[in-house]
């Protein structure tokens, strides 16, 4: 009788154990994907503002690994999304807006994201810059401008001039100008490489500015 116990308790715990099936954790599975901006308005050049988040059936994150996303922007002209998911700002003019979205396959399963709007200023393909007189400093001190732009300064003369050498040399432009004395008091570089490109009035130390080329 004792034996016939000990085995009849045995069947009812193994009965209990393995049927529920409840005891796992289900693997993760891509459930849905959404874009968030940490800014919807910003100017020039590269900013870190867009996060794709990749989510499974519990509302979790989930790794996308080495799988990238498909980008769609509404004006390729305006704005491209690199693949580290960087909105990048390219050559144009003007302003304007573009929306973004993406879509993501991972597991075999493709979802698209949410859309979101991006107001740009786009840098200008034309800067001016004024150098008064009497006062010893250029205004504005530093412009932005598209690869290709032009710089135009104004109220150059024997006593101001623009000198990019003697800081940051830059590629495919002259290295100092200034007003001739008595015929012109303006000066031009157009700027076929970006960069940030520095430069001085060589009588006045401390007289300076700058052109960042987009």
């Amino acid at each position: 009788m004792r034996i016939s116990c000990v085995i009849v308790l045995a069947l009812i715990v193994a009965g209990c154990g393995g049927g529920s099936g409840g005891g796992g954790t289900s693997a993760p599975v891509f459930t849905s994907l959404t874009l968030t901006s940490n800014s919807t308005a910003f100017e020039f050049g590269p900013v870190d503002t867009l996060r794709l988040i990749a989510k499974d059936q519990n509302g979790l994150a989930m790794s996308t690994g080495t799988v990238l996303p498909i980008w769609t922007v509404t004006s390729a002209t305006k704005a491209s999304v690199s693949p580290n998911k960087i909105l990048v700002v390219t050559s144009g003019q003007g302003s304007g807006s573009v929306t973004v979205s993406a879509d993501l396959t991972m597991q075999g399963i493709t979802h698209s994201s949410n859309t979101v709007n991006v107001t740009l200023a786009l840098a200008p393909a034309v800067q001016s810059v004024v150098a008064p007189a009497g006062i010893n400093a250029f205004s504005p001190n530093s412009v932005h401008i598209v690869v290709g732009g032009t710089v135009n300064w104004s109220g150059l003369s024997a006593n101001h001039n623009v000198d990019f050498a003697t800081i940051t040399p830059f590629s495919g432009g002259t290295s100092a100008i200034s007003g001739a004395t008595g015929s012109s008091n303006t000066a031009t570089v157009t700027l076929n490489t970006p960069g940030t490109f520095s430069y001085q009035c060589d009588a006045h130390p401390g007289m300076l500015g700058a052109v960042t080329v987009h």
